[in-house]
């Protein structure tokens, strides 16, 4: 199986606000090893059902770094990645209360067909 696929999610992701360490924001990284761009689209959502969407190109062999863009409030939610060329996303994000809490992001592959096994598309 390979490591690499077009649709991802992620469970959790935070932006912290605090008066000591200012804005703290979730970091993903997409790494894009294919000969051709790839355009990714993120789907940040937020714990109260809105998402704020927005489309980034990564240039072929490369890797691009996003955060979640016009959230400047504390907030928590899922993320979602879809990349018109199969990529690899990893990234980190704060959680907890207190300012020095980092972890890593937990990234899992969405099988589109095993969706489309399920409700007899295709």
């Amino acid at each position: 199986m390979s490591s690499l696929a077009a649709a991802w999610v992620s469970p959790f992701w935070m932006v912290r606000v605090s008066q000591t360490f200012g804005i703290q924001q979730a970091q993903v990284f997409v790494t894009n090893p294919d000969d051709r761009p790839l355009r990714a689209t993120f789907e940040w959502f937020k714990r109260d059902g809105s998402l704020v969407k927005e489309s980034s190109p990564i240039q072929a062999r490369s890797i691009g770094s996003f955060i979640p863009a016009r959230i400047n409030e504390s907030m928590f939610g899922w993320l979602r990645i879809t990349s018109d060329v199969p990529s690899a996303p990893w990234g980190v994000t704060p959680f907890g209360g207190r300012g020095e809490d980092w972890g890593q992001m937990t990234f899992y592959r969405i099988d589109i067909s095993v969706i489309a096994g399920v409700v007899g598309v295709g």
